[in-house]
């Protein structure tokens, strides 16, 4: 009799049990959702930043007479690019900068001139959340690389070494 009890029981049951695995289905699926769009959030969030931060730069390059304009990621691997009369620099922003925006800055110079055909005078690492470190400062230093988290420093750096690229062309 017991048996039979536990058997009814058992069936009435099954229903809540199948209800309970739909539901635990239900929420994996909505965690991963979450999960997809947080990083396309991230993603978004990045993209704003980025687009505020190079208007910024363009604001100061202007200042300059440079102009500061973006790059398609693919295939440059950089956020951007400053022109001047002589001057070709090549940017990428970064919120604390390290050495693998380093790398992407250095990936990213060696593509635009296969793709171009033209080597960047200037290579800019622009961290834009404090300041940067000891560390990411000499890295920077040990391939030319100009790292500063102001845009308005930046920009004058970029024009001094525009002012001496047009002054060496004009006597060599």
């Amino acid at each position: 009799m017991a048996t039979c009890v536990f058997g009814a029981i058992r069936e009435a049951l099954r229903p809540l049990v199948e209800s309970i695995r739909e539901l635990r289905t239900s929420l994996e699926r909505e965690g991963e959702l979450r999960r997809a769009l947080e990083g396309d959030v991230r993603r978004l969030e990045g993209r704003m930043v980025g687009f505020g931060l190079g208007e910024r730069l363009a604001r100061w390059c202007a200042d300059h007479g440079l102009k500061f304009g973006s790059l398609p990621r693919d295939p440059f691997r950089v956020d951007g690019v400053v022109e001047g009369r002589r001057l070709l620099a090549l940017v990428q922003m970064a919120k604390t900068g390290t050495g693998e925006d380093v790398a992407q800055l250095l990936a990213g110079a060696r593509i635009y001139k296969e793709r171009l055909g033209e080597e960047p005078n200037a290579l800019v690492l622009y961290v834009y959340a404090g300041r940067p470190s000891e560390e990411l400062l000499r890295l920077c230093e040990e391939h030319g690389i100009i790292v500063d988290n102001s845009p308005k420093r930046i920009a004058r750096r970029l024009a001094e070494l525009d002012e001496a690229l047009e002054g060496a062309r004009a006597e060599g």
